[in-house]
């Protein structure tokens, strides 16, 4: 069981007291939110994702760690390979990869970012997902796609074992993406 952790409205030290209550409780896990503004709350005060689970990371021993989910248009998929593999490093092997296609355009559109139909949103997750995948193996890679283009990258280190992805979502495509 993974208690869901939304890091809003919450002080550092209530977000610790909270994972720590998990951890001590019996709880195998704990998962943020990924948003740049919280959702329905745009007053109220929220931490970036990445950051503040790495955080949690550090203050927690055996909590699985990660996220309900990653908005895929936040990041480049170099930029979260390179993040999943380092907190997958720091943590022990503790760090799970919840993400999503986006499900909320208007918090896209709001912050300037492409405002892809939902299918292009799922269309970019699968590229997003397949570079994640080449990155992982520490081999060069190259990519001529839709979203992104990258000649002869490599990344080390490579995860120290499998990173367990979470895709969130719904619909038929999305299945058949969890389903690949």
């Amino acid at each position: 069981f993974h208690l869901f952790l939304p890091q809003m409205r919450l002080s550092p030290d209530a977000l610790k007291a909270r994972a720590r209550a998990a951890e001590a409780s019996g709880f195998d896990g704990l998962a943020l939110m990924d948003h740049l503004s919280p959702p329905g709350e745009v007053d109220q005060p929220m931490y970036e994702a990445f950051t503040t689970v790495t955080w949690l990371a550090a203050v927690t021993d055996r909590l699985r760690l990660g996220h309900l989910v990653l908005c895929d248009s936040f990041r480049h998929p170099a930029v979260l390979a390179r993040q999943a593999v380092t907190l997958d490093h720091l943590s022990g092997g503790r760090f799970e990869l919840g993400i999503g296609p986006g499900s909320t355009p208007a918090e896209l559109a709001a912050f300037g970012l492409p405002t892809y139909s939902a299918a292009q949103r799922l269309e970019r997750l699968h590229e997003t997902l397949d570079l994640l995948g080449r990155f992982w193996t520490g081999e060069p890679v190259d990519h001529q796609g839709t979203f992104f283009q990258v000649e002869g990258v490599r990344q080390l280190p490579v995860p120290g074992a499998r990173i367990p992805i979470i895709v969130g979502g719904t619909g038929p495509a999305t299945m058949a993406l969890v389903a690949e």
